[in-house]
């Protein structure tokens, strides 16, 4: 391959690679003077670095680009301005090449000596130009060796956020069969209520009116007790629909701003390429503000991570308080009904013992029965007596 292949090859390369480095910014920040900016500067650097054959050919790459990959998001007047400036751009190294001097025919004698210096020259040339493309091939080395730990990073980030992702729907699932589980309590314990409502009913319907009347009002309250029960259900279930909800939200946010991150940070690692080819020294303070900015996230991520480890077991407090809650009121009511069970059998046997007073105090005053009368007996009839002897 000759020196001037190479050439040719530098320039046009530069020219391809500006351009596909301008489209990526371009399709991360749809913005439509940012994206001419991008693909104007592409340009310069074209004409720059590679003549106007360069930028002519990164002028076409940018349309083509503009017009298959970024179609309607620049529009009239950017595009415009941008073929302008352009246009002006290609110009100026046709304006400003001077037109090369022809060499003096040598003379014999000195021509021996001319190339010896031409053929020094060139030697020159060619071991700056190996060494030229041995640094450009080590640069590309280095920066293919980043761009590689980045897609390391970016998948390790990742998973991480998938690991986040599932443990936030095991722990949804969790708190849904505890919604469902709470549910299946209610319901069992406000069957067996209903159950035992019925069978106190059907007894208390064999009982006297103003006996019935207080019942129905004991049940009327046992009703407005099971309302409010429910109230109380529904209010826990719009309690952690909301913080599913809120739960949710947060890790939208939190995956949204890890993917901006990382989109960000190849942004800025494209730049970092692209200016690591005009000026070396800027790699290591980029590396080093890299390193700083990564053990700031992970400082950051550490302590959000111990956030949300305090919003779990704050979540887990208030659930057992709320359980606690719940088995409180239940025992309460239990011993509530048994209250009123033990009042209603000490009623029933006073009213009881009552009756059977009632109805001893009225057998004692009704009168016995008289006894009855036994037939006089007869006397037998006696025989005559003789006269006495005077």
């Amino acid at each position: 391959m000759t020196e001037q292949t190479r050439k040719r090859i530098l320039r046009y390369g530069i020219a391809i690679d500006l351009v596909i480095v301008a489209t990526g910014v371009g399709m991360l920040y749809p913005s439509p003077w940012l994206i001419v900016t991008v693909f104007f500067a592409a340009t310069a650097a074209s004409v720059w670095k590679g003549g106007w054959r360069g930028g002519l050919l990164a002028f076409g790459l940018s349309l083509l680009m503009l017009f298959a990959v970024l179609p309607g998001v620049v529009g009239t007047v950017p595009l415009v301005a941008y073929a302008f400036a352009s246009v002006a751009a290609l110009g100026v190294p046709l304006a400003v090449r001077e037109r090369p001097q022809e060499p003096a025919p040598a003379q014999p004698e000195n021509l021996a000596p001319v190339q010896e210096l031409d053929r020094a020259r060139e030697a020159r040339e060619r071991e700056d130009a190996r060494r030229a493309m041995e640094e450009e091939k080590q640069r590309r080395a280095a920066a293919e060796k980043r761009a590689e730990e980045e897609r390391r990073e970016r998948a390790r980030m990742e998973k991480e956020l998938a690991k986040r992702e599932a443990k936030a729907r095991q722990e949804q699932e969790r708190l849904e069969a505890e919604r469902v589980r709470l549910a299946k309590e209610l319901a069992a314990r406000e069957a067996a209520e209903k159950q035992r409502a019925e069978a106190e009913r059907a007894r208390i319907a064999k009982e006297a009116a103003e006996r019935e009347a207080a019942e129905k009002k004991r049940l009327e309250a046992e009703r407005v007790e099971r309302e409010r029960v429910e109230a109380e259900r529904a209010r826990l279930a719009k309690e952690l629909a909301e913080r599913e909800a809120a739960e949710k939200v947060r890790l939208e946010a939190e995956r949204a701003r890890l993917a901006k991150e990382a989109a960000e940070r190849e942004a800025a690692e494209k730049k970092r390429l692209e200016a690591e080819r005009v000026e070396r020294e800027r790699v290591e303070a980029e590396r080093a503000r890299l390193a700083k900015e990564l053990a700031e996230r992970e400082a950051a991520e550490k302590q959000r991570l111990e956030t949300e480890r305090l919003e779990r077991e704050r979540i887990e407090a208030e659930r057992a308080r709320l359980a606690q809650e719940l088995e409180e009121r239940a025992a309460k009511e239990a011993a509530e009904r048994e209250a009123r069970e033990r009042e209603l059998q000490a009623r029933l046997e006073a009213e009881r013992k009552a009756a059977e007073e009632r109805i001893a105090a009225a057998l004692k005053e009704i009168p016995p029965p008289p006894a009855p009368v036994a037939p006089a007996p007869v006397a037998p009839a006696s025989p005559p007596q003789a006269a006495a002897p005077a």
